[in-house]
């Protein structure tokens, strides 16, 4: 399945084509951004970050402290770079990922239809990477809810299986990123610089496209039984609702930042660079209001053919990152020790550059920030030694403030499917399970 935010409002509709393309959630969502716009409120948002492989294990990811939850008062080595954040954030420990007990299909790494699901896998072949999840991921859900699509972005994901995907729109309906920052930031800003006489007139033809539209939805009306009719009238009802929108539709009201193109974003080499600017064209996707829901995946689930020779970020490991991970879990002493952490905190500092986005733009009327009305969860696929154990997330932004940030809770044993029920609760809906209904046991309490 495309990625459902190819274009954005102001740049669908650029053919004859798109008449044929066009879809009742599509047309809902658009107005539905509209609406919430119209009311004044700030929108929340969510983000996923993932990155891959499990954070080592709890002696390097818990912060100092006693207890069951405590503020944080400092960060774990591994996280220095998250520390201008530290009040951002509140970690999560001891989670399980307890749809891996019930799992019929594959190796460890399975985890990953699992970690925004809350469900098992459906394999569609016998290799361990050959399954997609069995159900909506969070990220789509909430977008579901708030009327607007979803970007889905990636760093060098690598082939189109199981172990690199992590957004779904349904059972077996994996949400296929956009992997090249700047042909990315071509398709959601692709009007943001029209002089003002050529956007009228792709203003007009996208009109005549939706006149076409409702024309031959009128037409075959009277075909339709009662049932069918009904619908398609909701259906007119929103098309003709989306001409008033574009004949009001002033264009993009921020401006973004071009993401240059003349780089190898698929290349092990330019994997820092395009991780970053993946991160930029996220924060400004956000920031122009062209979605509230993004997510952003840095390589797969074990990141195999991923090779940290980054000099200029200070790593010149020529290992890949799934043999540096089981090299520390056979062997966590040494060489080994040293190459994890390296490698984790490099993937922190990642992090970082996406909280320090978020934060960098301000809203509201009161010194507020976006990252304040934004909830951000960084997940990773595996617990401890590629089990579902011991598992650790991470929530940062205000949520509007629906978080209590600057703690560490550990909540051992309770299901992960918990984690995206808190989640949903923190985006103002009103779920009380996710995923798998016979593993939920409620919110967490956060």
């Amino acid at each position: 399945m495309a990625n459902l935010l190819r274009t954005s409002r102001r740049g669908f509709l650029s053919g004859a084509a798109a008449a044929s393309a066009m879809s009742l959630p599509f047309l809902s969502s658009l107005l539905g951004r509209s609406a919430k716009a119209a009311d004044g409120a700030h929108a929340k948002r969510l983000v996923v970050f993932f990155t891959p492989n499990e954070p080592i294990d709890r002696d390097h990811w818990k912060p100092a402290g006693n207890g069951s939850a405590f503020p944080l008062t400092s960060l774990p080595t591994m996280m220095s770079g998250l520390e201008a954040h530290r009040d951002d954030l509140v970690l999560v420990g001891d989670l399980e990922m307890k749809t891996r007990d019930v799992e019929a299909f594959g190796a460890g790494h399975v985890g990953i239809g699992h970690m925004l699901t809350g469900r098992t896998v459906s394999p569609y072949g016998s290799g361990n990477a050959e399954f997609w999840a069995s159900g909506i991921s969070v990220d789509q859900h909430v977008a579901n809810h708030l009327g607007v699509n979803a970007l889905t972005l990636a760093a060098r994901p690598g082939g189109a299986n199981g172990n690199s995907r992590i957004s779904y729109t349904g059972a077996n309906q994996p949400v296929h990123p956009l992997t090249r920052p700047d042909d990315a930031f071509d398709s959601l800003f692709a009007d943001a610089t029209l002089p003002a006489d050529e956007l009228a007139a792709l203003r007009g033809r996208r009109l005549s496209v939706l006149d076409r539209v409702a024309g031959d939805l009128d037409g075959i009306k009277a075909q339709l039984p009662g049932e069918a009719r009904s619908k398609l009238d909701v259906h007119l009802e929103l098309v003709r609702d989306l001409e008033l929108q574009l004949t009001e539709d002033k264009g993009v009201t921020c401006e973004p930042v071009a993401i240059p193109g003349g780089v190898d974003y698929e290349s092990n080499a330019a994997f820092p660079t395009t991780a970053r600017r993946q991160i930029d064209l996220l924060v400004q996707a956000l920031a122009c209001g062209l979605t509230d829901v993004a997510s952003l995946q840095l390589s797969n689930s074990g990141a195999g053919d991923l090779t940290p020779l980054w000099a200029g970020e200070g790593l010149d490991i020529n290992l890949d990152c799934h043999t540096i991970a089981h090299d520390y879990n056979q062997n966590p002493s040494g060489a080994a020790t040293t190459r994890r952490v390296q490698l984790e905190t490099f993937f922190f500092d990642m992090f970082a550059y996406l909280l320090d986005g978020l934060a960098a733009i301000p809203e509201g009327p009161d010194g507020g920030r976006l990252l304040d009305d934004t909830v951000v969860l960084w997940c990773k696929n595996l617990g401890y030694n590629h089990s579902g154990r011991e598992m650790l997330y991470i929530l940062a932004g205000g949520a509007g403030g629906a978080l209590q940030t600057g703690r560490f809770v550990s909540l051992p044993g309770r299901p992960h499917n918990d984690l995206l029920v808190s989640v949903c609760n923190l985006m103002g809906m009103d779920d009380t399970s996710f995923g798998d209904p016979d593993l939920c046991t409620g919110a967490l309490p956060l």
